[in-house]
């Protein structure tokens, strides 16, 4: 009497894991493409809500909303090239002229090392106002940084890249 033999071969599994790790030899790519659907749109988020990830940022002083003011009105100048109908103390925080807003689009996401990316802005005080700056009494009001939510999202991205054609 001849037993039932069940045999397993690994070659459809080796092809699996295979596939995926030849999709994900351009790392980079990934990270930029993961970045620009979810990060992106995250970190923009982070302006229109004024949060960090500790929360709601700081409000503005009752003296920059004055000299806002006071500028709006025409009783002070604008600091050199600023609109003086950009100054009003209802704006949102960190967008008196949505420089530093722009300037994280997806052009500015670098690569790091072969397993990274950084994404920076070009805009000289954004490090100042992301990381605050105690000389200047300057509080810090943390926009560069990704969500639990866009990290998820952006974890099911590389991964359905990852298992495309599988």
């Amino acid at each position: 009497m001849v037993a039932f033999r069940a045999e397993l071969d690994d070659r459809e599994w080796r092809n699996f894991i295979n596939g995926m790790l030849k999709r994900a030899e351009n790392k980079n790519q990934l990270l930029k493409g993961a970045y620009n659907i979810f990060g992106f749109q995250d970190i923009i988020d982070h302006f229109e809500n004024e949060e960090g990830p500790d929360g709601k940022w700081r409000q503005r002083s009752s003296n920059t909303d004055r000299t806002y003011d006071l500028i709006k009105t025409g009783r002070r100048k604008p600091p050199g090239g600023f609109r003086r109908g950009s100054f009003t103390s209802s704006n949102k925080i960190l967008q008196l002229t949505g420089n530093m807003r722009k300037s994280i689009l997806s052009k500015t996401v670098k690569r790091k090392s072969n397993n990274s990316v950084k994404v920076v802005s070009n805009v000289e005080y954004s490090g100042k106002h992301d990381e605050g700056d105690k000389s200047k009494n300057l509080p810090q009001r943390q926009f560069m940084w990704l969500s639990d939510g866009a990290m998820e999202k952006m974890n099911g991205f590389i991964i359905d890249e990852l298992m495309k054609g599988i």
